[in-house]
């Protein structure tokens, strides 16, 4: 842009650095992760040129772990029989499956919908149960 006194560096849609020369260098970022930069002309009387066109860049490292999945909420019994037992619980955002512990044990189900019947008990009796959300192998809460 012919007039121009600086550039105005974009990342992810958000201005990031009004460097005065032709480089920039942006710190503060996230190892593994892919971004997209856009750069202006800008005057001194701040009008501000076209942008360019995106370019996309991934620093280097692996990208930061997922954030933690939360715990399932709302375990509840939804069902009994003489015999039986269903448990339901709230759906978790990012969840692939559910490990299910009745009194303190494995039930050796891995569950992929909020619920889970527990069958062949002896009438009368008491139990406890367990939820934990898994979303991939080694990730529990």
């Amino acid at each position: 842009m012919t007039g121009a006194d600086g550039y105005q560096v974009q990342r992810d849609g958000t201005a990031v650095g009004y460097p005065t020369s032709v480089s920039y260098t942006d710190t503060g970022l996230q190892s593994g992760t892919e971004y997209t930069y856009l750069v202006a002309a800008v005057t001194s009387g701040n009008a501000t040129g076209t942008e360019s066109a995106p370019v996309k860049g991934t620093t280097s490292g692996k990208p930061p772990p997922p954030p933690p999945i939360a715990p399932p909420t709302g375990l509840a019994v939804s069902a009994t029989t003489n015999t039986s037992i269903t448990v339901t619980w709230d759906a978790e955002t990012g969840a692939k499956s559910y490990n299910v512990y009745a009194d303190g044990s494995t039930t050796g189900v891995a569950a992929t919908a909020p619920t889970y019947t527990q069958t062949g008990l002896q009438p009368e009796t008491k139990h406890t149960y367990q939820v934990r959300t898994l979303a991939r192998a080694c990730m529990h809460a």
